[in-house]
């Protein structure tokens, strides 16, 4: 299947990224549902180059272009020196292991979320399933207001 309107990238973004991170923390999967969103920062940044969505080797310019494009201030200022790509997508993801400079903390203050302190970034796992769900709102918006093209895509996923 062939995926490449509005409504089908809709669809898949939310069935396979915005939805599930959520009911894997409400399921207490808290580290696979940080895994997810961290992976979908690229998935994000896929819709805003004009690379093909597959594309190999852009994994740092996707997660960029995710935070320029979808979140907020505090996700620059994490990723400065891109020291949040690199602790939540470059080791995190590739080991299921948080490493010393991310600490991912389920019971805490929200303010915390993002605080940097002596190098080391925290993370709450339900203040990113927030941004991550509003980030994908907002791209699912631009998809249908046509200020981001929907890239064309083959997948075996059945998607309405």
């Amino acid at each position: 299947m062939i995926i490449d309107t509005p409504q089908q990238h809709e669809n898949y973004l939310r069935r396979v990224v915005i939805d599930p991170p959520g009911k894997m923390l409400e399921a207490g999967f808290t580290m696979q549902a940080v895994l997810l969103m961290a992976q979908s920062f690229e998935i994000y940044g896929a819709y805003f180059d004009n690379k093909p969505f597959r594309s190999t080797g852009q994994s740092l310019k996707r997660f960029d272009l995710a935070i320029a494009n979808l979140f907020g201030y505090k996700y620059h200022l994490a990723n400065r020196n891109n020291e949040l790509y690199t602790q939540m997508r470059a080791l995190f993801i590739h080991t299921f292991l948080p490493g010393e400079r991310l600490h991912i903390i389920e019971k805490a203050d929200v303010d915390l979320h993002l605080n940097i302190e002596n190098g080391i970034i925290t993370i709450i796992p339900a203040v990113l399933n927030t941004d991550v769900r509003r980030a994908g709102t907002m791209l699912i918006k631009k998809l249908y207001d046509a200020s981001v093209s929907p890239k064309r895509v083959s997948t075996s996923l059945t998607i309405s």
